[in-house]
């Protein structure tokens, strides 16, 4: 196959997904069979596809048909097909690469388990949520999207039981296991698949730094900082000061948190040096 014909092929299969994946505000799981058309690298057209690319892009449903075709024929033969008809069918393909979310998010979880995690220690829901976390915030998305105020700091529900965990599992990105009184994630043997989504999404390129900045630190410690993050982003938003003393007004006034305050590790002392921290880190938020 030739690189242009592999990239069409490579950014049909995104569009696949992105047309058979469930929204995340739906409770609908994805399903084994959506699943298994990009863990094998198998293009197929379900009813379902067809119909969502014909109703968003009838040119992207005649270039993915143009793959499928050419992929038949190199079965039976290596021979090459014209170079007009591979440049006006790759004319048809999206100049943008997309994937779903819940796709991007499964990249982004199974990255940082390859970081973090050892056989010995593996990576547990509590850090791998609040580095994912910061993977966003430094990719300078609305961690509102799907992080939600909970007992333990910014939580997404949604990376749990709306789709990428199930992705990485089901994938064989990453797998879950026991080691002692350690629950978690561990890398998967299909770990190496990531790799060519790793550049293509800023999110995941951010994994880096987010290992670099916060790989050392305790449980409690990322959620310090991401619960003082998360309420400096409420105050940013409505354009209020950030201090330590507004920081603990929205932390006070929000039934799941108001008991951190009772905690040692949300003394005040701490959340000035979490608030320290965090300007070094985020600067454009604490800009005031």
């Amino acid at each position: 196959m030739t690189p242009e014909k592999a990239k069409a092929q490579d950014e049909a299969i995104e569009a696949l997904i992105g047309a058979s994946l469930r929204a995340p505000d739906k409770e609908t799981e994805v399903t084994d069979e959506e699943i298994s058309r990009y863990v094998e690298q198998r293009v197929t057209l379900s009813a379902a596809d067809k119909a969502a690319l014909e109703k968003s892009n009838p040119g992207l449903l005649q270039a993915i048909k143009g793959i499928l075709h050419a992929n038949e024929q190199e079965d039976h033969d290596c021979t090459a097909r014209p170079e007009k008809a591979e440049r006006v069918q790759l004319s048809l393909m999206p100049k943008n690469r997309t994937a779903p979310d819940e796709f991007v998010e499964a990249v982004v979880i199974a990255q940082i388990t390859r970081l973090i995690a050892t056989p010995q220690y593996p990576l547990g829901h509590l850090r791998q949520n609040k580095l994912v976390y910061f993977a966003h915030r430094k990719a300078e998305e609305d961690v509102s999207d799907h992080f939600l105020k909970k007992a333990a700091g910014p939580y997404s529900p949604w990376a749990t039981y709306k789709g990428p965990e199930t992705i990485d599992q089901r994938n064989g990105y990453v797998r879950k296991t026991i080691v002692g009184s350690l629950v978690g994630f561990v890398v998967g043997e299909n770990i190496d698949k990531i790799d060519r989504y790793l550049s293509r999404y800023p999110v995941c390129a951010a994994v880096d730094w987010v290992v670099s900045q916060f790989k050392y630190k305790k449980k409690e410690e990322l959620e310090l900082l991401a619960t003082v993050d998360f309420a400096a982003l409420d105050l940013a938003n409505q354009r209020l000061p950030i201090s330590v003393a507004d920081v603990k007004r929205i932390i006070a006034t929000n039934k799941e948190w108001k008991a951190k305050l009772q905690r040692e590790i949300f003394s005040d002392p701490n959340i000035a040096r979490a608030l320290a921290e965090l300007r070094a880190l985020f600067p454009a938020t604490y800009a005031r």
